[in-house]
């Protein structure tokens, strides 16, 4: 790859974001179609966010993916947010027109599309999340189309309140939301009973990653073999929370697709063409194994 003044830059904004395997995925498209494009992380402070955010407006840059804590905060900084993403409270993507910054979010359609490529339960089942952060508000609005028996798992009162005040107000059953509720991690014997009862955990928090990847955020013992377990870190390939849900019986499935998916369809918005994706999982799995 060679870089040069006329090249076309993106990245991704995050704190931490030592573990980010998009820039892997991103330039070997970018050399694998002859595309003059090139993808880089940039480790941005919740006190700076707003600087860098300005800079990258008036740059060379074409658009940027945001990760882990910037999601939510980086909404009143944007000049349009696309519907969908307004919805969610949450932006993954951006891209720089004209100096304009559009957000848009690809996290959600990543999840879902993973979840029905691997037969995931999801069309009226009980559904449990934990985490009520950008990536939570993502993956609820896709799989509230399947199911209305989900439960948000949080450690903040304020963020989960918040959290769900705003589905009661953008949702169409807003006054039949008895199956849409909320619950503390500290509630240890109800949530150990939604956990048992749960047809599809979804942990979409950092912890498990690291340098939390020694941590769970539910006990092993809570889990039973006919829980479904999805959890979006993907590395390592396997969280202590999908080791503990293998051991058990339960059906896993890590981020590293909802990665790619997400990835694809941001990678498509940019540069309007279409994403290798099978080209994408393989530089992924094949830095993981490395």
């Amino acid at each position: 790859m060679e870089i040069s003044g006329t090249t076309q830059v993106v990245g991704i904004i995050g704190n931490p974001i030592e573990h980010v395997l998009s820039p892997i995925m991103h330039n070997a498209v970018f050399d694998a179609q002859n595309l003059d494009w090139v993808y880089i992380p940039l480790q941005v402070s919740q006190i700076n966010l707003k600087q860098v955010v300005f800079g990258l407006k008036y740059s060379s840059f074409r658009g940027f993916n945001i990760t882990i804590p910037h999601k939510v905060n980086i909404l009143p900084l944007l000049d349009e947010i696309e519907p969908h993403a307004r919805q969610i409270g949450a932006v993954n993507t951006v891209k720089i027109v004209d100096h304009k910054l559009i957000g848009k979010n690809t996290d959600g359609e990543g999840a879902l599309q993973s979840l029905i490529d691997h037969d995931f339960p999801l069309k009226h089942k009980k559904i449990t999340i934990l985490g009520a952060g950008g990536a939570a508000r993502a993956i609820f609005y896709y799989v509230f189309e399947y199911s209305k028996n989900i439960c948000i798992i949080n450690r903040s009162q304020s963020r989960l309140s918040n959290f769900l005040k705003e589905i009661r107000i953008n949702t169409t059953i807003k006054d039949q939301t008895g199956n849409i509720s909320g619950l503390l991690f500290d509630e240890h014997e109800i949530v150990k009973k939604r956990i048992e009862d749960s047809d599809l955990i979804i942990n979409t928090t950092p912890v498990g990653m690291y340098p939390k990847k020694d941590q769970s955020l539910i006990l092993k013992q809570w889990l039973k073999p006919h829980n479904a377990v999805f959890d979006v870190i993907y590395t390592p390939i396997k969280s202590k929370l999908l080791k503990d849900a293998e051991e058990i019986g339960c059906r896993i499935l890590n981020g590293i697709e909802m990665l790619i998916n997400q990835g694809a369809l941001a990678f498509e918005w940019w540069t309007n063409q279409k994403a290798d994706k099978e080209l994408m999982k393989k530089m992924i799995i094949q830095f993981l194994k490395q």
